[in-house]
Formats: C-alpha cells, structure tokens, sequence
C-alpha cells in the first residue's frame, strides 16, 4: 500500500561561477525548469512543500517548479547542499506523510535515492540531468521504489 510521494528535482542549469558567483538559473536553465513544471502540472502533481537548499540556482528552481505544481510553501531548509549528508533526512522521511518535492543537487540527489532504496548512499540508482525529476514512492515497511523519471531531453522528445 502506498504511503507517500516524493519528487526530487536537480536545479537547473546555471550561469558559471566566472560570470555570476551567486550562479543564477542560465536562460536555458529557466526553459527547461519551466518546461518541467508545465510537465508536473500536466501530471495533476500537488505537494504540500517544496524545499530547496538556499542556493541560488535551488531556489530559483524551486519557484519555477512552485508555479506549476502550487504547493502550500517554498522553505529554504538546512541539510540540502551537495555535499551534505542524506543520512537524517533519509529517517525523517520514512515518517513523512505529506507529498513533498525537494529541489536539489549533485552528489545530494544521488545519494538520497540510493539511500532510499538501497539503505546505504553509494550505489548511484539515476542519472540526473538539470531540470530532471525522479518520483518516488514510500510503501509499507519503508520500501521505496522508482515510479518515473523526467528529463528536459525526454520532455523535448514528447513534443515532437
């Protein structure tokens, strides 16, 4: 029996570092997010949240996405950069029960899922491409398993 969603997102893609050290959403980073809202809204997706680590790409994803798929909030939360640890957020939601999206990144992402379905971080499950989504669903006992996966070049393919 299904307990819960959980859609994770990579931000999209940025402007350098060299150019903007706050590294904002390029304009294709922008195209591709809002495209990958508009898929998530045509899915009929709602979540209570979505979080995001801060970041300015994060969360400039995080309100492209939010546009689309009109959660209750959009909260900056601790424990979401790259290159923090999956471990406690991995235990918080085997007793999450609202649909939530967490808009992230690179190695975070990866080692959350492996987290979630394999139990340990280092055993990558997907390939995140910016822009791209992964659902997720919980069932009894804290099983998780991979229900779909999006990418902006999969989205592109669906509109020729």
């Amino acid at each position: 029996m299904k307990d819960m969603r959980l859609y994770l997102i990579r931000h999209g893609e940025q402007v350098p570092a060299q150019i903007d050290p706050l590294q904002p959403l390029s304009e294709k980073g922008q195209f591709e997010t809002s495209e990958m809202a508009a898929f998530l809204n045509y899915l009929g997706i709602k979540v209570e949240e979505i979080w995001h680590s801060g970041k300015e790409r994060a969360k400039q994803t995080a309100a492209i996405i939010a546009e689309g798929i009109a959660p209750r909030s959009v909260i900056e939360r601790e424990g979401l950069l790259p290159d923090d640890n999956v471990r406690e957020l991995a235990l918080e939601l085997v007793t999450e029960e609202r649909e939530i999206t967490i808009v992230g990144h690179l190695p975070f992402l990866n080692k959350l899922v492996s987290r979630l379905l394999t139990g340990v971080d280092t055993h990558p499950c997907v390939n995140f491409e910016r822009s791209s989504a992964v659902c997720l669903e919980r069932y009894d006992n804290n099983l998780w398993l991979i229900i779909w996966m999006m990418s902006p070049d999969m989205i592109k393919g669906q509109n020729r």
